[in-house]
């Protein structure tokens, strides 16, 4: 556990760490079979100076899902973010 800080905040304030994001998002077609598909694409960004509560605000921010469907086909975007304490 490294701090980054020892700020107050909107988030109940407390001290501040640095953390990772690990962001995944798979995109699939629904109900056929298309070549190439499920795709999934991982990134990982880092960011100090944040609580626990905002990383939790973070990680709830980019956690989605939708479905789009065009001329009979459904895709789906699945996007998951976790997050670890350096």
């Amino acid at each position: 556990m490294n701090s980054c800080g020892n700020d107050d905040d909107d988030l109940g304030g407390g001290d501040t760490y640095c953390w990772e994001f690990r962001v995944t998002q798979v995109t699939s077609v629904v109900g056929t079979s298309v070549p190439g598909y499920p795709q999934t694409v991982t990134s990982t960004t880092s960011q100090c100076g944040l609580t626990e509560a905002q990383a939790n605000e973070v990680v709830k921010g980019l956690t989605t899902e939708s479905t789009s469907s065009a001329s009979g086909i459904t895709v789906k975007i699945k996007t998951t973010a976790t997050k670890t304490k350096k």
